[in-house]
C-alpha cells in the first residue's frame, strides 16, 4: 500500500512468532485520548468528563504526557503478555525486552537517536499518573493509579557523549490496573500494518474506528465528538481540512479492514468494516474488497438503470475467474460497468427477454442433463454471467443457447466438450 510506511525490517527467527502475532491493546485506551498527537510530549494535565460527572485526568511527570509513539511500547508489552496466555502460561507481571527487539516490532529505524527517544518514552509511561472517579448516589470513589509501575534499563558504556550509549534493553513492569484488563480480555487486535501508518492523526483516527465500529457494517462519528476522542487542540475547521485529507488518501484501498467516508452535509466520519484482507488469499484479494459508497454512488448516478448490488456479485463472479485480478478494485468495478453499458447499448449482448430456444433442441444429452440438475438460480447465474461477462473469457465464445450450456458444463461441472 503506497500510504504505509515501507517494512523497515524483516523478522528474525527469534522475533518471527511476536512480529506476525496479533496486536493488542486495551479498549480503554482505544476509548479515551490518553496520548496525544504531537510528536514533542505536552505538559500539564489532561480532563475527560462525561455527562454523568464521571471523569479521567491524566497528570504528567517531568518528561510530559505520553505521545501516540510511546503508545507503541504498551502494545509491544500487552501483545508479548497475550502471546503467553494463548500459550496456556499466566499473564506475566514484568516484560523483559531488549531495545532492537522493540524498535523492529514497532518499524522504526534501529540507531542512538532512537534508543534516546526510546528511553524517554518509557520514562513519560512511568511517570504518568491516572485519576479518576466513579459517582454513585451517596458517595464518591476516587482511584488513583498508572500504566507502568516500574521500568529499569541497561545502556552500554560509549565515548560518544550525544547518545551515550547503545540501550541495551529494558524491563517493564505493567501496572495492576493493565494486568486486570489483561486477564478479563479487556483488549482489541489490532491490524498488522498499524505501525506502518505514517502519521498520528491516522494512528488515533484508526484506534477510534477499531474501537466503536468493530465489525459492524457501518459507522459514523460527528467531527466534534471524533476530535475530542482523538485529543486534537485544533481549531475545528482545521482538524475537519486534515480528516478530509485522510479520508482523500484512503478513498481508493481500505483503511486497515475499513473504508472512510466523509459526509460533508452532516459533518461527520463514516466508516464501514471492508474485512481484514489478511485473512483472504492473495490471488482473490481485489474480487473481495468491499466497494466505497463513494464508488456505488457514482454508479447509481452515471447508470440509474443498474443494481450496484447486482452487478457487484456480476462483477466478482467474473473477477475471481480472471488469472490476474485488478490492483485497484474501485476503478475496475467501475469499468467493468462501463464496458457492460457499451456491450448492451452496441447490441452485443441477447435481450434478456428474448424467447430462448427449447433445451432439448440446443445442447448435447449429457451437458444437458448436468444443466437441468441445476437449480433455477444458478442457471440464471449462468445466463447473467454470460451476458455481462463475455469479454476475456470462455464466455466470449457462447453466443447461443447451446454455447452457453455446454461452455456451463464444462467450466463448472467438468464435462468436456463433446
Amino acid at each position: 500500500m503506497p500510504n504505509l510506511v515501507p517494512h523497515r525490517h524483516h523478522p528474525d527467527l527469534f522475533l518471527a512468532d511476536l512480529m506476525t502475532a496479533p496486536l493488542k491493546e486495551l479498549a480503554e485506551h482505544l476509548e479515551f485520548p490518553f496520548f496525544g498527537l504531537a510528536r514533542q510530549p505536552l505538559h500539564g494535565a489532561r480532563r475527560f468528563e462525561d455527562e454523568r460527572g464521571n471523569y479521567i485526568e491524566l497528570r504528567p511527570g517531568l518528561e510530559g504526557l505520553p505521545t501516540i509513539q510511546d503508545q507503541d511500547i504498551l502494545i509491544y508489552c500487552m501483545s508479548v503478555a497475550m502471546a503467553e496466555v494463548r500459550n496456556g502460561r499466566p499473564v506475566p507481571e514484568q516484560v523483559q525486552m531488549t531495545a532492537s527487539d522493540l524498535l523492529r516490532f514497532t518499524n522504526r529505524s534501529v540507531g542512538g537517536n532512537q534508543y534516546n527517544a526510546m528511553e524517554k518514552a518509557i520514562y513519560r509511561l512511568t511517570e504518568l499518573t491516572l485519576k479518576t472517579n466513579l459517582r454513585g448516589e451517596e458517595s464518591t470513589y476516587t482511584r488513583l493509579f498508572g500504566v507502568v509501575d516500574e521500568a529499569s534499563m541497561v545502556r552500554r558504556h560509549s565515548l560518544q557523549r550525544r547518545y551515550g550509549g547503545a540501550l541495551l534493553g529494558c524491563s517493564i513492569m505493567l501496572s495492576k490496573w493493565i494486568l486486570e484488563a489483561l486477564e478479563a480480555r479487556r483488549v482489541l487486535t489490532l491490524h498488522n500494518d498499524y505501525f506502518r501508518l505514517r502519521t498520528p492523526l491516522e494512528r488515533a483516527v484508526y484506534q477510534v474506528v477499531r474501537k466503536h465500529c468493530g465489525e459492524q457494517r457501518m459507522w459514523n462519528i460527528g467531527l466534534v465528538k471524533l476530535q475530542a476522542k482523538v485529543g486534537s487542540r485544533i481549531r475545528l475547521r482545521d482538524f475537519r481540512r486534515q480528516i478530509r485529507t485522510v479520508v482523500g488518501r484512503w478513498v481508493n484501498q481500505d483503511f486497515l479492514d475499513y473504508c472512510l467516508e466523509f459526509d460533508n452535509d452532516a459533518d461527520q466520519l463514516v466508516a464501514r468494516y471492508a474485512g481484514d484482507p489478511r485473512r483472504i488469499p492473495a490471488n482473490r484479494q481485489p474480487a473481495e474488497r468491499r466497494l466505497t459508497p463513494r464508488t456505488l454512488e457514482t454508479i447509481r448516478r452515471k447508470h440509474p438503470d443498474l443494481d450496484p448490488g447486482q452487478m457487484e456479485q456480476l462483477w466478482r463472479n467474473w473477477a475471481a475467474r480472471q488469472p490476474e485480478l485488478p490492483r485497484n478494485t474501485q476503478a475496475a468495478f467501475l469499468g467493468f460497468c462501463k464496458r457492460y453499458v457499451e456491450l448492451r447499448t452496441d447490441g452485443d449482448f441477447r435481450d434478456r427477454n428474448e424467447p430462448r430456444p427449447a433445451l432439448g433442441e440446443v445442447a448435447h444429452p449429457e451437458a444437458l442433463r448436468w444443466w437441468q440438475d441445476l437449480p433455477p438460480y444458478r442457471q440464471e447465474a449462468a445466463v447473467q454471467e454470460f451476458q455481462i461477462c463475455g469479454h476475456g473469457h470462455d464466455w466470449a465464445f457462447a453466443r447461443t443457447e447451446k454455447q452457453i450450456i455446454e461452455t456451463a458444463a464444462r467450466m463448472w461441472g467438468g464435462i468436456e466438450r463433446p
